[in-house]
């Protein structure tokens, strides 16, 4: 395998209006060109020969002596069709390998706004990121495909949103977060993945100077995690990609986490 290498181009603007104290915006455009990129393949359900960013890793009527090393090595599966070595028609190979190039551009948002008031200060917040293209080539001289909005890869649009508050030591938050719907290519016609959000909850006292020196410096915080126990968007899998006895695990890692509520308490001492 070759080195990965990439180019990347950014441009943005930060502002913050005289005449609106504690606002401030910024957005930031980005591209980035990676060539030489090191990943496996998505390998769908249906026909092999119909996936056309698997062309470069497929060998057509391999020789007999290549199918059969693969059957006598020792890590060798099962011959689940029961044809033997000379039943193989296709050998896919997918290992890690070079991808021609992935072009990725979007951009990066944000907008926050802090209100001193009687009551303590609050801070409202927004950031995210929505991609204008996620394309990849396997073929040097072969066409682009989008892939954003697939299995295993980015969503066009990745959202947070938050409110804040905090007065005399103590500091509090609450985010909420949100995951586009997307499509499950590993069935002909693809199917929907629906959208995931979730709620973050954060509350802290700081005793700060406090008169006693046990108790000076002393932050208690308390944190939870997927507030209201929201689970990942169910992810269908196809049976003919799983091995005999085998479970599936029904929901994409890459935009989304299994792990339910999750309540944590924090104490810390400065010295």
């Amino acid at each position: 395998m070759l080195p990965e290498t990439s180019k990347s181009i950014t441009a943005g603007f930060d502002y913050k209006p005289a005449s609106v104290s504690g606002l401030a915006v910024s957005m930031t455009y980005f591209y980035v060109l990676f060539k030489n990129r090191i990943q496996a393949q998505h390998i769908a359900s249906q026909s092999l020969l119909t996936q056309p960013l698997l062309r470069p890793f497929i060998v057509l009527n391999p020789p007999l002596a290549d199918t059969q090393s693969y059957f006598n090595s020792p890590g060798f599966q099962g011959d689940i069709a029961g044809l033997g070595p000379a039943g193989v028609v296709a050998i896919v190979d997918n290992q890690l390998a070079n991808i021609a190039s992935t072009v990725e551009s979007g951009l990066n948002f944000s907008a926050r706004y802090s209100l001193p008031t009687a009551y303590g200060k609050f801070n409202f917040w927004v950031s995210g990121t929505h991609l204008l293209g996620d394309r990849v080539q396997t073929e040097v001289y072969g066409p682009r495909f989008d892939i954003d909005n697939t299995v295993g890869e980015p969503t066009s649009w990745k959202a947070r949103a938050g409110l804040g508050w905090a007065r005399d030591g103590f500091t509090s938050s609450i985010t909420i977060s949100y995951v586009n719907a997307y499509q499950n290519t590993l069935f002909t016609p693809a199917q929907s993945i629906g959208s995931w959000t979730t709620a973050n909850f954060y509350l802290s006292y700081d005793t700060g100077s406090a008169a006693s020196y046990l108790a000076r410096n002393v932050r208690i915080a308390l944190n939870a995690q997927n507030l209201t126990d929201r689970r990942p968007p169910y992810l269908r899998i196809p049976a003919a990609d799983l091995a005999p006895g085998q479970n599936a695990i029904p929901f994409d890692g890459t935009n989304a986490s299994p792990v339910g509520r999750f309540l944590s308490l924090q104490i810390t001492k400065g010295w």
